[in-house]
């Protein structure tokens, strides 16, 4: 687990007053009192010496700690699919083993920092909420949040590493420009965002505060750097980057390695250009150590902007409610490697629109059964539609955003038919990448005669959402040849 040097002394703290507390039953409660605030203003001294030594020592490792890096553009890689949706021509039930070569990088899920819970730092913050010069609104995803902050706000004017260095001097000094970044942090927490959308917060805090993109850029650097992430700031002629360690591969943006570590370009709409060197600081901001996860554990809480999507499934129809904020949300998503897209779950929304229609068809129905009516639901009510078709390149989808658009390709359905079988059925399901077609194998309770993954000891049948008319443990014949890549995502 992540913890910060402020849970350190928290459980200090926890530990001096277990310890202490049958010595203080006949003392006075108005001695004891005074003896709790002493000690924990102790806490609360030693955490602000603690910190301002770390920022002090950062300050004084980025003088000289400017280098250029060459970097790499990481292009997303194109999977051909065929023209039209594949369909089943003669049905089959065949007992065959396929071993996969190797696996992508499988998940690494780390808990996320604790929220921000202790209650005199809240309390001043409420008190800088009070006394803020400024109070604005930004509008993150349809929902209306308060922006607090005062006047005095560094800038940054001419770009080098001696400038840059002052620039997190000042703010790191600015202790309500440092309330300000608590603010949004609990502001993120709160509605459940993960680390992408704590990022997305803060450059649209950004935006309020300040008008030139360099500003916005360094700020939001100081931000992440002051909630323990291991970000970089890189700078080219006029112009300033930030820089984020991602435990997820980034496609289409450029990157450096340092100490086996990727640094990706985390782009602004104002910077687009392939980045060929930057010069970035090799420094080390003492204790931090979080880098970006890109997982969505849960749906973040969006304000509602509702809109209703008609289904069409053997002569019934039914209607899934989506969230347009969320869509735009995930439109914001970086390119990247496909475990995110199939270990993210669908909105609460679309699960009760699903709900609603096949709960009363999987009543008293066993697993086999419920996976393959699934199946024949995916194959049959979504248009097929390659990427380049419909987006004009590779594009792959949420399994949200794959309710809302027009078609979906292989992996679209893949993610999609995913997330339908853990919700209705709990089995643990793993993504195939064959040369030219992405699918699904599930884990099923009971054996049956199909073709079949072995992976971690277990059985996984081929349940292919895009070949028409196939069941589950039923696949192409011209992939039983091929050795898949396993795409882990729980």
């Amino acid at each position: 687990m992540k913890t910060t040097s402020i849970t350190k002394l928290l459980l200090i703290a926890v530990v001096f007053i277990s310890s202490n507390l049958f010595a203080q039953v006949d003392k006075d409660k108005d001695e004891f009192a005074k003896e709790f605030e002493s000690f924990k203003n102790k806490i609360q001294k030693e955490f602000d010496d603690f910190k301002n030594k770390n920022d002090s020592v950062f300050v004084q490792f980025l003088k000289d700690s400017w280098y250029s890096f060459d970097l790499i553009y990481n292009e997303k890689p194109e999977i051909p699919k065929p023209v039209n949706q594949p369909v089943i021509k003669h049905p089959e039930k065949i007992d065959l083993k396929i071993t996969p070569i190797k696996k992508t990088g499988a998940i690494k899920i780390i808990p996320g920092e604790k929220p921000i819970d202790k209650p005199d730092i809240i309390n001043k913050l409420e008190k800088f909420k009070a006394n803020a010069e400024i109070k604005s609104n930004i509008d993150f995803y349809g929902r209306k949040l308060n922006l607090y902050y005062n006047k005095n706000l560094p800038l940054i004017s001419k770009i080098n590493g001696n400038n840059i260095t002052a620039f997190y001097r000042e703010t790191s000094s600015n202790h309500d420009l440092i309330k300000t970044v608590l603010l949004l942090k609990m502001t993120s927490d709160e509605y459940g965002f993960n680390d992408w959308g704590f990022l997305k917060l803060l450059q649209k805090a950004a935006a309020g505060l300040y008008s030139n993109i360099n500003d916005k850029v360094l700020f939001t650097w100081f931000a992440l750097l002051q909630n323990g992430y291991n970000v970089k700031a890189a700078y080219n002629n006029d112009n300033v980057y930030l820089l984020i360690p991602s435990d997820q591969e980034i496609f289409n943006t450029s990157y450096f390695t340092i100490a086996g570590q990727k640094y990706y370009v985390a782009n602004f709409k104002d910077n687009t250009e392939k980045i060929k060197s930057l010069i970035a600081h090799k420094a080390d901001y003492p204790g931090n150590s979080y880098s970006f996860s890109l997982l969505m554990e849960k749906i973040p809480d969006m304000e509602n902007d509702i809109i209703k999507r008609d289904f069409s499934f053997q002569n019934e129809s039914f209607t899934i409610p989506l969230n347009l904020n969320l869509i735009e949300f995930f439109g914001d998503y970086p390119d990247c490697a496909l475990e995110v897209y199939f270990h993210t779950p669908l909105s609460k929304n679309s699960l009760k629109g699903f709900d609603s229609f096949f709960n009363q068809k999987f009543n008293d129905k066993n697993e086999l059964w419920k996976i393959n009516y699934l199946l024949d639901f995916v194959q049959h009510s979504l248009v097929y539609l390659r990427d380049e078709e419909q987006f004009g390149q590779e594009n792959y989808l949420f399994a949200e955003e794959t309710l809302y658009y027009s078609g979906a390709d292989c992996e679209d359905r893949a993610v999609l038919l995913a997330q339908l079988i853990k919700h209705f059925t709990g089995l643990q399901t793993i993504g195939l990448s064959f040369s030219e077609h992405i699918s699904l194998a599930v884990n099923l309770t009971d054996p049956i005669t199909g073709v079949y993954i072995p992976f971690k000891g277990n059985k996984y049948y081929i349940s292919d959402p895009t070949y028409i008319g196939a069941e589950c443990g039923m696949l192409m014949s011209e992939l039983r040849n091929e050795t898949p890549e396993i795409i882990e995502y729980d």
